[in-house]
């Protein structure tokens, strides 16, 4: 009975990881990324140019490494919106202690997003090279 509780766990568990890669919508090398953002902190952000993550459930930096599985959450963070198609987003790792900035700009956005992430490891993974990366795929 042990083992097969074991053994739905594992397959639950990588079931899991596998619909978390295939919802982040972004990709850097072998990272994909998504900001899961609630209604509330994205109003706020429109209203007041500025929002901290406000919902802890919700608000959130999704990094996946699609070799491993491996998920890493930016949960403390801040997002920033102009109105005008530029925003960012700046966050922390509460488990990690890693960061996660990015800024995307309305009008050159396809030629690369601005910003970078931390890996537990210090590897610091460049997100210029990440086109095409709109608002609604980051999103």
């Amino acid at each position: 009975m042990k083992a097969l509780i074991k053994n739905t766990a594992l397959i639950l568990m990588s079931l899991l990881t596998f619909y978390q890669a295939a919802q982040a919508a972004c990709q850097v090398g072998d990272y994909k990324f998504q900001v899961n953002l609630s209604g509330e902190t994205m109003n706020d952000a429109n209203t007041y140019e500025q929002a901290f993550f406000s919902d802890l459930r919700n608000d959130h930096v999704s990094v996946i490494n699609t070799k491993t599985g491996r998920e890493y959450i930016f949960d403390i963070g801040m997002v920033t919106d102009d109105g005008a198609g530029n925003f960012g987003i700046d966050a922390i790792s509460s488990a990690d202690g890693t960061a996660f900035s990015v800024f995307h700009d309305h009008e050159d956005w396809h030629n690369g997003l601005s910003g970078d992430f931390s890996l537990p490891s210090n590897e610091i993974i460049d997100l210029s090279s990440v086109k095409d990366c709109d608002y609604d795929s980051l999103f």
